[in-house]
């Protein structure tokens, strides 16, 4: 894959039930095993290969913190919100994460990438699941107070800068 120029990405924290389970559309639940979805697992990729573009989806939920860690030290790791369970956290407690006492982290946030897993399909033209993801990100940017050039790359530099030929940032 780095070879390749390819873009790895994790599928980091819990992993939802019904879709793998017996009658579910995978049925393989039985060889999930969430410990290998810590983020800290993705820590081992990154240090063998620093040049191996890599995507933390769903920043790690329920191991919020082990996601920012793993985000900040290695410059080739980048992460969503994606999935939906972000918003199971108070804005109160991202802001913390990513501007502890106001002071913005912007080493960090600058290597967020905007994505939502969003079922957006289950019924024709129910854009809801998507409309809630995409608010969160907006309240999540006023809150923390992102500045506009951060929020370009979040939203969209980042993740063509990571698809094309090389790292941004």
């Amino acid at each position: 894959m780095k070879s390749h120029g390819g873009l790895a990405t994790f599928h980091t924290g819990f992993l939802g039930l019904e879709i793998y389970e017996p009658g579910g559309l995978h049925q393989w639940g039985h060889h999930v095993d969430i410990t290998n979805m810590r983020p800290a697992a993705t820590d081992r990729v990154a240090r063998v290969f620093p040049d191996l573009k890599i995507v933390i989806a769903h920043f790690g939920n329920p191991w919020w913190e082990e996601a920012f860690c793993i985000l900040r030290a290695h410059k080739n790791v980048y992460a969503d919100f994606s999935g939906g369970s972000c918003l199971r956290r108070p804005l109160d407690f991202w802001s913390q994460l990513f501007a502890p006492n106001g002071k913005l982290d912007t080493k960090a946030i600058q290597k967020l990438c905007y994505g939502t897993d969003a079922m957006y399909c289950q019924q024709a033209n129910d854009y809801s699941s998507v409309r809630r993801i995409s608010d969160f990100y907006e309240e999540f940017m006023e809150r923390v107070a992102v500045p506009p050039e951060i929020q370009q790359m979040i939203y969209r530099e980042n993740i063509l800068g990571l698809t094309a030929s090389g790292i941004t940032g």
